[in-house]
């Protein structure tokens, strides 16, 4: 299921950022610019951090900006960044980040599918090494052909 979503126009292996916000600002451009959400929502993301803190860094070394469904959101949709330098977000355990999943819902349960596939795949620790060494693309649909299988 999540290759349906991790297209190429929508995973970033090598992302330059200086912090947080640049990082879940990058991912969520990735977005905009295959036209799944409208710009705002990538501003909803920034204020829902700002506001909420690092509550999106779910694991070690994983962030999941998002923000409430939106009318901004065309979609249910996710984009994929792995940053080149790890980034600090302010959580107390789980930080730094390396990998961003920008996650984006129009609906309350829209989504809801893609986040469980989402969390059953980072649950997977080979998956997450995998992710640390992938060199393209195609290496990465290839981690996730397996897990659409499963």
């Amino acid at each position: 299921m999540l290759s349906n979503y991790l297209t190429r126009d929508v995973v970033d292996l090598n992302v330059n950022v200086q912090n947080a916000e640049e990082a879940i600002r990058y991912a969520g451009e990735l977005l905009v610019k295959s036209n799944l959400i409208k710009p705002a929502y990538v501003d909803e993301m920034v204020d829902t951090y700002r506001n909420l803190g690092p509550y999106i860094v779910l694991a070690p070394h994983i962030a999941m900006p998002h923000s409430k469904p939106s009318d901004n959101v065309m979609k249910p949709c996710l984009s994929f960044c792995r940053l080149q330098q790890p980034i600090r977000f302010n959580h107390t355990e789980n930080d730094p980040v390396h990998f961003v999943f920008a996650l984006a819902g129009n609906d309350e349960f829209g989504h809801m599918a893609l986040l469980q596939s989402l969390g059953k795949f980072l649950m997977d620790e080979e998956n997450i090494k995998k992710l640390y060494t992938i060199h393209d693309f195609d290496g990465l649909i290839e981690i996730l052909g397996k897990e659409d299988k499963v």
